[in-house]
């Protein structure tokens, strides 16, 4: 999304990322990021409370060279990923082994153990990813997720409303069961996969990823693809 294509040198109106990218220092996004989310998680939230800090917190890591880190640093995001597993393990154990509560209408609440579970898992898979990309896999890997990576936003919300709507039509509301809701998920992926495929054969963005980007430079920017005719 925007932030990476900071890190990588490809934003065309840098400065008028609003509102981070006026703030000089590059370290106080990142920390100012990670203390929203340490924040929600104490505070007991949602681990969806968390996106804020987690953009935020994405746009210092940008900011801190830390994706080049992830793509040049083999050796060690290996060594990252297995503290962050071990991490994410002992939170686990946490989360099992927590008091659950319930509010007054007899719904389980979060609590600290399920944020920190949550956050250092999704950490945990977002870095197998990373070192399997250092593999021979990585071409695989590209194939299928570079399309859906690049229309993160888009598909986030189109999941979402597809999952809805099918959830409406099928009556899976009141399922309490893993074997109707697997296929259905498997199948969106699959239908915006191919969606995704074929949008970016014309754009360069998502709709809602150009949407961002206008509104974060504050200008229309230009999404369709130029096709070059071949010389012959």
């Amino acid at each position: 999304m925007l932030f990476l294509d900071s890190a990588a040198g490809r934003t065309e109106h840098p400065r008028r990322v609003l509102p981070l990218s006026y703030v000089r220092k590059p370290w106080i996004p990142g920390a100012l990021g990670t203390g929203l989310v340490m924040a929600a998680g104490v505070l007991g939230l949602e681990p969806t409370a968390s996106w804020v800090g987690l953009v935020v917190a994405g746009f210092g890591a940008a900011r801190r060279g830390v994706p080049g880190f992830l793509e040049r640093g083999a050796r060690r995001v290996r060594a990252l990923l297995r503290v962050v597993v071990l991490l994410a393990a002992l939170a686990v154990f946490w989360q099992v082994n927590y008091e659950i509560r319930f509010d007054p209408a007899g719904t389980a609440l979060y609590s600290p153990a399920d944020y920190a579970a949550g956050v250092l898992g999704a950490f945990a898979y977002g870095l197998l990813v990373v070192v399997a990309y250092a593999s021979p896999l990585r071409r695989v890997l590209r194939a299928v997720f570079e399309p859906l990576g690049r229309m993160a936003l888009s598909n986030y919300v189109g999941a979402t409303l597809l999952a809805l709507a099918a959830s409406s039509l099928l009556d899976l509301r009141e399922v309490g069961e893993l074997w109707p809701i697997l296929p259905l998920g498997a199948a969106i992926l699959l239908v915006q996969w191919v969606f995704s495929r074929c949008w970016l054969a014309s754009f360069r963005y998502g709709p809602l990823e150009w949407a961002w980007r206008c509104v974060s430079w504050w200008t229309v920017v230009p999404n369709r693809r130029v096709r070059v005719p071949a010389l012959r």
